[in-house]
């Protein structure tokens, strides 16, 4: 069904930046690069804004070093993850422990191969390391927002999480011409029926509205001459006449069904027009839509309010996003050098922008797993572990985000959804869905998957401290890792006690002892672990905890 920018539509999108002053007064608003050894509590920052979540061990791997060293770690290319695997026998095609990406597609296996996918997916963010790519994925999810019941093919979406992974670090441009005719594309965009004899225009609206120009409610002078119904039209021409192979799950074009008008765009656009170019048409217009300076200030305002903070002020506009729009441009849309400037510079260090963001879902499940050392199986139990991942992601699913389900085109509305944005990741249902995921991770009998119980390693936790055997130490240290900003000294004290009750330090230091000198000594430590998991279960729930 065609779409319009209807009044209920606009009010969706994002304004061109926030007309109210930002809460913040940075102390520096400068892009210049931070020099200089970073700060434990800069260096947390950065991590906890570029990674899901990070352990003791992943700090002590970039300890003491500079920004642009650490930066440039993130930014490293990587090889590709292994494909997924099969993990159900009702696959006829695909042997468990094989994959399925290159068996034939059979829509009875379909759903097999689904679960497979998302379970391999969730698990690529709890093995990233020290990378931003699998965070780079899930912000381009969300800005090439498809979902997978309207894609519906499993093959199909492995290309599209493929496309994905691939261009992250990458050229935006070549990315935006690959993602606009994958089959999942096509499908989920409707792009496949758009014929030059009955046009559909959601795939163009969809391309110019959210993958490169933006659209504002707000009519500022910048947009008082923006694209019109007639671009989406000329658009739509463009891409009309591709379709997908059934059999072999290809796209190709059908000449055919393609308009072969020449296409004239409107003022905005200086009046282009293109001629038919048949199937190569289409880079024509990816080409037009990156000329223009909208596309690269939509791009950066959306990686600025992912990485940085939601309010986009005048000043901010002005200071950062502006020079980062020219930086992105200037460079023929490669991504490192912007992403390098933004994650690099005075701004990004300031105070007042740590612990200012509320983690979205998969941020929140994801961190709270690692932080507390849950153990995934590995492929010795292989069907338990897609089972576990699965349900991770389900349980972020019903927090208001799972990997492969965005509400629609425009992604997830905590991203454009003026004045809340973040704000709307919490609310009374999903506040007490957290408090029950993390409850459940915290219990003693761990999570049921396939017949195999899993568990947090509590002890590999207390382990990462460096003084165990001191409760102040290990309140203090976790408190620093779990929160983004040092909470009250009145917070600290309430949950020491919390953890010792009536216990001396004195007392909790020969418990620790005696557990360390007797590991295999089961009750004792039951003992340790009880007391971890009623201090970290409490740390996972307070407001504190929300925040990155």
């Amino acid at each position: 069904m065609n779409r319009t920018f209807s009044t209920t539509k606009q009010a969706k999108i994002e304004p061109l930046y926030n007309r109210s002053s930002t809460k913040y007064t940075y102390q520096n608003l400068s892009l210049e690069p931070l020099v200089g050894q970073l700060t434990d509590d800069q260096l947390r920052h950065l991590l906890s804004r570029c990674l899901f979540g990070y352990t003791a061990a992943d700090l002590l791997q970039v300890n003491n070093e500079s920004a642009e060293t650490v930066v440039d770690q993130l930014l490293e290319d990587l090889s590709f993850p292994d494909p997924p695997l099969g993990i159900d026998s009702r696959d006829a095609d695909t042997p468990i422990g094989e994959t399925w990406i290159d068996k034939p597609h059979n829509s009875n296996y379909n759903t097999y191969r689904l679960l497979s996918l998302n379970g391999w997916w969730f698990g690529q963010t709890l093995s990233s390391g020290i990378s931003i790519r699998e965070k780079l994925v899930l912000f381009w999810h969300n800005h090439f927002a498809l979902k997978q019941e309207l894609a519906q093919r499993a093959d199909f979406l492995y290309e599209y999480n493929h496309c994905l992974r691939k261009n992250a670090l990458g050229n935006l441009k070549q990315f935006t011409e690959e993602m606009i005719l994958l089959p999942a594309t096509l499908r989920a965009l409707n792009g496949e029926s758009n014929y030059a004899q009955s046009p559909n225009e959601n795939q163009a609206r969809t391309l110019l509205e959210y993958f490169t120009l933006g659209w504002s409610q707000e009519q500022t002078a910048e947009q008082a001459a923006y694209y019109t119904e007639t671009d989406v039209q000329a658009a739509t021409a463009i891409l009309s006449g591709w379709t997908i192979d059934e059999t072999t799950g290809q796209a190709y074009f059908n000449e055919g069904n393609h308009n072969t008008d020449s296409k004239v765009f409107s003022e905005y656009f200086q009046r282009t027009s293109i001629q038919n170019e048949g199937e190569s048409e289409y880079k024509r217009l990816i080409q037009l839509l990156f000329e223009q300076e909208a596309t690269a200030k939509n791009i950066v305002r959306k990686l600025y309010r992912w990485f940085v903070y939601y309010q986009i002020d005048e000043t901010i506009e002005a200071e950062i996003i502006t020079p980062l729009a020219t930086i992105l441009q200037s460079n023929g849309y490669e991504l490192k050098p912007v992403l390098s400037s933004l994650l690099k510079s005075q701004h990004f260090y300031n105070t007042t922008l740590r612990g200012c963001l509320i983690k979205n879902p998969i941020d929140f499940v994801t961190g709270t797993l690692k932080n507390c050392h849950f153990q995934i199986p590995g492929k010795e139990l292989l069907i338990g572990q897609y089972h576990l991942l699965n349900y991770f992601n389900n349980e972020a699913a019903k927090q208001g985000m799972g990997l492969g389900f965005p509400p629609d085109e425009a992604g997830w509305p905590a991203y454009y959804q003026a004045p809340r944005y973040h704000q709307l990741w919490i609310n009374a249902a999903t506040l007490s869905l957290k408090q029950q995921f993390v409850q459940t991770v915290c219990s003693a009998d761990g999570i049921k998957q396939n017949g195999v119980f899993f568990r947090a390693n509590w002890v590999e936790l207390i382990k990462t401290i460096s003084e165990p055997s001191d409760i102040n130490q290990v309140i203090d240290q976790l408190s620093k890792q779990f929160f983004p900003k040092p909470i009250s000294t009145h917070q600290l004290a309430l949950l020491k006690e919390l953890i010792m009750g009536e216990l001396s330090d004195a007392e909790w230091s020969s418990e620790w002892q005696q557990f360390e000198n007797t590991p295999e000594d089961a009750t004792q430590r039951e003992i340790i672990e009880n007391e971890i998991r009623k201090l970290a279960q409490t740390i996972f729930m307070m407001a504190e905890y929300q925040l990155a």
